[in-house]
């Protein structure tokens, strides 16, 4: 995936004072409620924003309900009182239809510098899936520093998978992968026990 912008001036640093580091989140599979094919199986993605920035997954041609990505993306996090908002769609011909979305906050990613979990999406007020995500946390780095046991280094931590890029900017948010994303509603939800996270909000 190519990058279409370019850090402006002015744009947020990542604030180290306020908690900033390298997320790296591994994006596993689904397990989908909301089914938006009538005929044939749904072809879904992920699309992931935070700091300015979109990122899409690979299509999972032909997964259905039960999609796989084994696909990993990096951010530079400001703050780990941040959100990102993670969206699956259904590939098509003419428009790609929305299945559901969640708004994660980084503090639930990060708990013993990473988690593996299921994250719920969710669309208008209902449950429409789940994605199992894998994350690594190194506090106070940024991607201009090589990491020691990062996916993509000879020393990894058994999270090694495809890379993804960021391929466009999110609509009113700053161009630095390292900015607040501003214009997220929304708080987590935290699933009582029952290891589920995140919070949907209205589609888009």
């Amino acid at each position: 995936m190519q990058q279409f912008q370019q850090q402006q001036p002015g744009a947020m640093k990542t604030d180290l004072v306020s908690g900033g580091g390298r997320l790296i989140i591994r994006a596993i599979e689904g397990k989908l409620f909301r089914d938006t094919q009538m005929v044939g199986k749904m072809d879904p993605y992920l699309l992931l924003e935070y700091g300015g920035l979109k990122f899409k997954s690979k299509v999972a041609s032909g997964g259905g309900k039960f999609p796989n990505w084994n696909e990993t993306f990096e951010l530079d996090i400001c703050s780990v009182n941040d959100e990102i908002k993670l969206v699956a769609k259904d590939e098509n011909i003419i428009s790609d239809d929305f299945i559901g979305q969640a708004f994660i906050k980084v503090s639930s990613l990060i708990m013993n510098n990473g988690v593996r979990d299921w994250f719920v999406l969710s669309y208008q007020d209902k449950q429409a899936g789940q994605i199992l995500l894998e994350t690594q946390w190194f506090a106070g780095a940024s991607k201009t520093q090589p990491l020691a046991g990062a996916m993509g280094t000879q020393a990894t931590t058994g999270l090694a998978s495809e890379k993804a890029q960021p391929y466009g900017q999110a609509s009113g948010l700053s161009s630095s992968i390292a900015g607040v994303a501003s214009g997220v509603a929304g708080q987590p939800s935290y699933g009582g026990g029952t290891g589920l996270y995140g919070q949907g909000g209205k589609n888009y």
